[in-house]
């Protein structure tokens, strides 16, 4: 794909639809193994108004905290940007999530897949005493049958 063809695609997908209405997740985030885990989304949280550093310089975003529940119970989040289009980490997670690429075109209202099963990929960031907890990307939950 050429510059001018993934500005253009970026252009047409980043004013896609997406509902992302006010809070519905939590604050409390359990520590969790790293790897691959089953489990459910279960909510968000719009933050506005967040300041941030982009650059070097301070800037103003608006920020949604994904939350999922693992199968063992623990709730970790996911924090991106309140941005949709093709290079929107949100996007990336809710594709993964739905088994969608994140080229695809679709519209989305996060209360209509609240309680989706899918697998989640767990890594750690240790900084200083604390270990944080991210959700790098999201994939379908394969159910075998039988």
């Amino acid at each position: 794909m050429t510059a001018e063809e993934d500005e253009e695609l970026f252009q047409t997908l980043k004013g896609e639809p997406v509902i992302f209405t006010e809070s519905q997740g939590g604050e409390a985030v359990d520590m969790v193994d790293e790897g691959w885990h089953p489990s459910k989304f279960t909510g968000w949280d719009v933050r506005r108004n967040v300041t941030v550093e982009y650059k070097g310089e301070e800037k103003v975003v608006d920020k949604i905290k994904l939350w999922f529940e693992t199968d063992d119970g623990a709730r970790v989040p996911r924090t991106v940007n309140y941005t949709w289009g093709p290079r929107s980490n949100a996007k990336k997670l809710i594709a993964g999530m739905l088994g969608r690429d994140v080229n695809d075109r679709f519209n989305l209202d996060l209360q209509d897949i609240l309680g989706t099963k899918c697998e989640i990929l767990i890594t750690h960031n240790p900084v200083g005493e604390y270990t944080y907890i991210n959700i790098e990307k999201a994939r379908p939950l394969n159910v075998k049958k039988g």
